[in-house]
């Protein structure tokens, strides 16, 4: 039992060097320096998969947002307004949502409340029913 326990202390010991001198960083201060140095060794494969998260999270991923929803009803209308809106505001992109039975028209994509509401300010004179409503919108 006894040479068990001096056993594991033994092991214990010998892994805990091993971590102890896996630890390359080199800090150099004198008593008037506030400058340090610190060396980090990263293995390649870390690089690699920071540059494949990299491509992955730059594709267009849908995120909960807000729209401005200027119409709920038949799709006729629904597609007049559409062009009608594009026509007023051709730098916003509008677009058809179909709910069964009925057809929404609704403009932008912001990420905050607060950016949908100066928005809608604008859209109001003309679309004067317009209101903001939750949806997903494209991660910019």
């Amino acid at each position: 039992m006894k040479s068990r326990n001096i056993l594991y202390t033994l092991m214990f010991l010998l892994v805990s060097s091993f971590a102890v001198n896996a630890q390359d960083s080199t800090f150099h201060s004198s008593e008037n320096d506030t400058t340090a140095f610190v060396q980090i060794i990263q293995d390649p494969q870390i690089e690699i998969i920071n540059n494949y998260y990299k491509e992955v999270s730059s594709v267009d991923t849908l995120v909960n947002g807000y729209r401005i929803q200027i119409y709920f009803g038949s799709r006729t209308k629904a597609y007049n307004l559409k062009e009608e809106f594009e026509e007023s505001f051709p730098d916003i992109k509008a677009k058809i949502i179909y709910e069964e039975p009925n057809f929404k028209t609704v403009v932008g994509g912001y990420s905050t409340k607060l950016d949908a509401d100066r928005e809608l300010r604008k859209f109001q004179e003309e679309f004067s029913g317009a209101f903001i409503i939750r949806n997903e919108i494209k991660r910019e």
